[in-house]
């Protein structure tokens, strides 16, 4: 019921968002409705996730932060565009699934941008910035095994 309610006040938080990504780059959309759309994708990925529904969070999560990016753009003109909307995917990304590395390759390789240091810099900013409490359920299987190891 949160999906459907979800899709038919944002359908753009439908899908895993990459096709929707388009949609993004290519309307001119308001911040006040981007920051909305990328609550709104949040709150779908957390209802997929935490209802076992099967696929990825990795590209939902780069459109949310392509969202935010944008916003940043639209709030402040003169930015770089594509940079700030990458820039804030990585962040998003390597604060949730805690990869700043693997994050800013897979970034740097998708995206095809040249200036690797910013998108390095704000997943480690990411990274460094999210809590330290696992947020995705096999993490919290991994630190569980980490901790029963160093203590044993």
């Amino acid at each position: 019921m949160g999906l459907g309610t979800l899709a038919v006040l944002l359908p753009l938080t439908r899908y895993f968002g990459h096709e929707e990504l388009d949609s993004v780059l290519t309307t001119s959309f308001g911040a006040v409705f981007l920051l909305t759309l990328a609550v709104g994708k949040m709150a779908a990925i957390s209802i997929t996730v935490t209802g076992g529904w099967r696929g990825g969070f990795i590209i939902p999560l780069f459109f949310t932060g392509a969202c935010i990016g944008k916003a940043v753009v639209v709030l402040i003109p003169g930015l770089n565009p594509a940079l700030a909307m990458i820039c804030t995917m990585a962040a998003v990304n390597a604060a949730v699934t805690r990869t700043p590395i693997s994050t800013t390759l897979l970034l740097s390789k998708l995206t095809n941008l040249s200036p690797f240091t910013p998108i390095l810099f704000a997943s480690l900013i990411g990274f460094f910035l999210a809590p330290k409490v696992p947020l995705i359920a096999s993490q919290l299987k991994s630190e569980r095994e980490a901790t029963n190891q160093t203590s044993a």
